[in-house]
């Protein structure tokens, strides 16, 4: 019976707050633990608990299911930042929560808003959520926000608005999705967000005159199909053009062509992804079934592809 009232009075199915998401040590005795309780602080190595949550302060959190714990520091000051979901109280709301004073109050910003995770540059906040980036310099006064980021060397393309997480080095900001890492610079010479550099991982064809469709199958009410390829100019000996004029075309299964994806679009440069959302020439999502698509490079013999769309 002791060790069936010891495991009831820990047991995490009758208390969110032993369901911990976050942790944050700002040395050996303060350490911040975030749950779907509320966020906890100890000061003495964990040997005792203080928990804020959204019902027990006169300025409290957002939401009592934090996700995320960062502490930003600068002009001698630390701020605690807390992203906040929605738990059980209908009255909770998603957002972000940050303290100056060790949580005897806090300031909340974004509601409404899924976030995910935290970045700082001296003063500057990054936020990462399922609306973009966001960035603030004065703690939510301002904000900047970037949905919608483009690689103009590659023309690569995030192509979901969710950030999940984020990083600062330096002047270099990067951004982790669902869809590929991107980086940005943030200066004076260069405004948060005016040029990205998107990573992804995919595997090369260069020369070899492939092309394959990722991911395949896929969904289009959740997705979108990338159709990588290589330019002809990559290789063989043959000379370097500046510029290479591409179509792509999608049929059906009686190879009857229902989306026009591109006609003679400029491109230079290597390897590509050009986008399709699963949509027909009159915007309408296509039904379940193998389709085809066609790569034609100025006056190269075509490539073709095979797409398996599943919803």
């Amino acid at each position: 019976m002791r060790q069936r009232r010891i495991y009831d009075r820990f047991n995490p199915t009758r208390n969110n707050n032993f369901l911990a998401f976050g942790v944050y040590a700002v040395d050996q005795d303060t350490i911040w633990c975030g749950t779907a309780g509320g966020v906890n602080r100890s000061t003495d190595g964990g040997l005792s608990w203080v928990r804020f949550n959204h019902q027990n302060e006169p300025a409290p959190i957002l939401g009592n299911w934090v996700i995320a714990i960062a502490e930003q520091r600068f002009a001698g000051k630390s701020r605690i930042w807390t992203t906040n979901w929605k738990a059980e109280d209908p009255d909770e709301q998603f957002g972000v929560s940050y303290t100056d004073d060790g949580g005897k109050s806090w300031k909340n910003i974004l509601r409404g808003i899924k976030t995910y995770d935290f970045a700082f540059k001296d003063s500057i906040a990054f936020i990462a959520s399922d609306q973009g980036i966001y960035r603030t310099p004065d703690g939510g006064s301002s904000f900047t926000k970037v949905a919608s980021i483009t690689d103009p060397s590659t023309r690569q393309v995030i192509a979901s608005a969710s950030v999940f997480s984020v990083g600062v080095v330096g002047d270099t900001v990067l951004v982790g999705t669902a869809d590929g890492m991107a980086t940005t610079f943030d200066n004076s010479q260069t405004p948060f967000g005016s040029q990205w550099r998107i990573l992804r991982a995919y595997q090369q064809v260069g020369a070899s005159g492939a092309t394959y469709a990722y991911p395949n199958p896929f969904a289009p009410n959740l997705e979108l199909v990338r159709i990588h390829y290589a330019l002809n100019l990559s290789g063989l000996g043959k000379p370097v053009a500046p510029t290479e004029f591409v179509t792509v075309e999608i049929f059906d299964f009686g190879m009857n062509r229902v989306r026009s994806l591109i006609r003679d679009a400029p491109r230079s440069g290597s390897e590509f992804d050009e986008l399709w959302d699963g949509r027909d020439d009159q915007s309408k999502i296509v039904a379940n079934g193998v389709y085809f698509y066609r790569v034609k490079i100025d006056n190269g013999d075509p490539r073709f592809g095979k797409i398996l769309v599943l919803q």
